[in-house]
This record gives C-alpha cells, sequence and structure tokens, in this order.
C-alpha cells in the first residue's frame, strides 16, 4: 500500500506519519512492540528516535529517503510520529 504510494506520487509525499497502540483484544502493534522493545523504559537502550527507525515503517521510511523522525506524542500505550525526507 505505501510503497505503491510512493510509486503513484513520489516526491510530493513529504512524510509518512505512523499511529502505533494496541488493538481492541489487547495486544501491541508489530511497531509498537518494537519501539517499546528497544528504547529505555523496557530494557533496551535506543533514543526515541533510533528505536521509531528500527521498526516496520521506520525501516521502510529510511529505505525510501524518509531520513528524519519527530516522536509526536508517546506513552506506554501509544506512539505517534512523523518521518519526513
Amino acid at each position: 500500500m505505501i510503497s505503491s504510494a510512493i510509486k503513484t506520487f513520489g516526491d510530493d509525499i513529504k512524510g509518512v506519519e505512523g499511529l502505533w497502540t494496541y488493538s481492541a483484544d489487547g495486544s501491541a502493534s508489530d511497531n509498537l512492540k518494537s519501539f517499546l522493545n528497544n528504547v529505555n523504559w523496557m530494557g533496551g537502550s535506543m533514543s526515541r528516535e533510533d528505536a521509531a527507525f528500527n521498526t516496520i515503517t521506520g525501516h521502510w521510511a529510511k529505505k525510501n529517503g524518509f531520513t528524519n523522525v519527530s516522536i509526536q506524542y508517546d506513552d506506554a500505550d501509544e506512539i505517534k510520529v512523523l518521518f519526513t525526507k
């Protein structure tokens, strides 16, 4: 889905926003699990920004030229990030 958007819109895409949270059944999204496992409060040693790039979405974003990330909101239940060029 995101890859087809890149193919269609190319350089017109200025950023990719992610909202990583828990589903209704209480399970964390893969991105949220990766992020929480890598930041300091869950025993990891990465900065929040490095932890964001160490997620599935973060790897994809960096591969496609989105080399900046801002953490717009975070707590243990929900993380909102914005990857930009």
